[in-house]
Protein backbone atom coordinates (compact mmCIF):
# COMPACT_ATOMS: atom_id res chain seq x y z
CA UNK A 1 0.00 0.00 0.00
CA UNK A 2 1.39 3.10 -0.80
CA UNK A 3 1.85 6.28 1.63
CA UNK A 4 -0.84 7.99 -0.04
CA UNK A 5 -2.86 5.61 0.00
CA UNK A 6 -2.58 4.57 4.09
CA UNK A 7 -3.03 8.58 4.91
CA UNK A 8 -6.36 8.73 3.01
CA UNK A 9 -7.43 5.13 4.85
CA UNK A 10 -6.43 6.67 7.76
CA UNK A 11 -8.23 10.10 7.71
CA UNK A 12 -11.23 8.30 6.80
CA UNK A 13 -11.28 5.90 9.45
CA UNK A 14 -10.78 8.76 11.94
CA UNK A 15 -13.71 10.77 10.53
CA UNK A 16 -15.77 7.84 11.04
CA UNK A 17 -14.90 7.47 14.53
CA UNK A 18 -15.82 10.91 15.17
CA UNK A 19 -19.16 10.44 13.27
CA UNK A 20 -19.80 7.76 15.62
CA UNK A 21 -18.68 9.07 19.39
CA UNK A 22 -21.04 12.21 17.94
CA UNK A 23 -23.85 10.44 17.17
CA UNK A 24 -23.39 8.46 20.45
CA UNK A 25 -23.27 11.70 22.97
CA UNK A 26 -25.99 13.21 21.19
CA UNK A 27 -28.22 10.27 21.55
CA UNK A 28 -27.09 10.12 25.66
CA UNK A 29 -28.01 13.32 26.19
CA UNK A 30 -31.51 12.68 27.65
CA UNK A 31 -30.65 9.01 28.21
CA UNK A 32 -31.22 7.78 32.24
CA UNK A 33 -32.83 11.48 33.76
CA UNK A 34 -35.43 11.31 36.01
CA UNK A 35 -38.53 13.14 35.48
CA UNK A 36 -38.11 16.18 37.09
CA UNK A 37 -34.39 16.72 35.37
CA UNK A 38 -36.45 15.33 31.59
CA UNK A 39 -38.86 17.43 31.99
CA UNK A 40 -36.60 20.90 32.33
CA UNK A 41 -34.17 20.00 29.54
CA UNK A 42 -35.73 21.58 26.09
CA UNK A 43 -33.75 19.10 24.53
CA UNK A 44 -35.81 16.09 26.24
CA UNK A 45 -39.39 15.02 26.45
CA UNK A 46 -40.69 12.34 29.27
CA UNK A 47 -42.67 9.18 27.83
CA UNK A 48 -45.48 7.85 30.13
CA UNK A 49 -44.71 3.97 30.59
CA UNK A 50 -46.97 1.50 28.70
CA UNK A 51 -48.23 -2.04 27.90
CA UNK A 52 -47.19 -2.97 24.25
CA UNK A 53 -49.32 -4.63 22.26
CA UNK A 54 -47.34 -8.07 23.06
CA UNK A 55 -48.41 -7.70 26.73
CA UNK A 56 -44.83 -6.32 27.67
CA UNK A 57 -44.42 -3.35 30.40
CA UNK A 58 -42.55 -0.80 29.13
CA UNK A 59 -41.19 1.81 32.03
CA UNK A 60 -41.28 5.12 31.95
CA UNK A 61 -38.29 6.79 30.35
CA UNK A 62 -36.49 10.00 28.99
CA UNK A 63 -36.30 10.72 25.55
CA UNK A 64 -34.69 13.52 22.76
CA UNK A 65 -37.63 15.40 22.54
CA UNK A 66 -39.57 16.22 19.17
CA UNK A 67 -40.02 19.74 20.20
CA UNK A 68 -39.69 22.33 17.12
CA UNK A 69 -39.95 19.34 14.24
CA UNK A 70 -42.15 19.98 12.30
CA UNK A 71 -44.96 17.50 11.62
CA UNK A 72 -46.83 16.79 8.24
CA UNK A 73 -50.04 17.92 8.37
CA UNK A 74 -53.14 16.10 7.55
CA UNK A 75 -55.29 17.83 4.95
CA UNK A 76 -59.06 17.53 6.59
CA UNK A 77 -62.27 17.90 4.20
CA UNK A 78 -64.71 19.49 6.41
CA UNK A 79 -68.19 19.67 4.35
CA UNK A 80 -69.88 22.05 6.56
Amino acid sequence: MTNTKLSKNVAFAGALLLSIVTLNTQASECKGLANQACSASNACGWVEGYTRKDGREVNAFCRTSTKGKEKPSKAVDNPK
